[in-house]
């Protein structure tokens, strides 16, 4: 994926941790990896990148669990939550010891975290919901003006196009209308399918 391809382009160590029993990620492997980068270089582990909701399978990770690694990682890695997928969560979509109403996406999201941890950053995108995949344009939270100051010290110059720019303005204007057309009918999509397959 993306995040094997960015680590390979800037010679960074990549650990993978496997996920388990569906899908779900085994915080305690993610976090014993973490402290045996830590064991061997404190400054090893700067960054653990992770989907919530998972593609393809859809599954969140709980708050309990990003809240668990954000308290538990080394000193200086950054947890990073990449939630492209966030508005297509569907209450059958969630985390199996999750059963509150979906109600908005906010609570679900990693956002709801960032008043309590400085070395969480969480990514989303207008590529998915909003149908603009080819313009490639992602926007961030942080918690503090220095994490924001520090990821946009990393990004490229002429990183978004004037097109971008104008298509994200209007998708986020508008977002109400497209959510309801793009995210809705996907949602339906989906759930046809997947009875047509079970």
């Amino acid at each position: 994926g993306m995040y094997a391809w960015l680590a390979k382009l800037y010679a960074a160590e990549l650990v993978s941790v496997a996920r388990v029993a569906r899908f779900a990620i085994d915080i305690d492997a993610v976090l014993a990896a973490a402290r045996d980068g830590a064991t061997r270089d404190a400054s090893a582990v700067q960054l653990i990148m992770l989907a919530s909701p998972n593609n393809p399978t859809g599954v969140l990770t709980p708050l309990s669990d990003i809240r668990r690694l954000c308290s538990e990682l080394p000193p200086r890695a950054l947890l990073v939550v990449d939630e492209a997928y966030i508005e297509f969560v569907d209450a059958d979509k969630r985390s199996a010891d999750d059963t509150r109403s979906l109600g908005t996406n906010d609570s679900q999201s990693a956002v709801s975290l960032l008043d309590s941890f400085n070395n969480l950053f969480v990514v989303r995108t207008l590529s998915k919901w909003a149908g603009i995949a080819s313009l490639r344009f992602g926007y961030g939270f942080a918690s503090s003006v220095e994490l924001t100051n520090a990821v946009l010290a990393t990004r490229q110059p002429y990183h978004v196009s004037d097109a971008s720019a104008a298509a994200a303005r209007a998708a986020i204007r508008d977002g109400g209308a497209v959510a309801r057309t793009s995210v809705v009918a996907l949602r339906r999509a989906t759930l046809q399918l997947e009875r047509a397959l079970s």
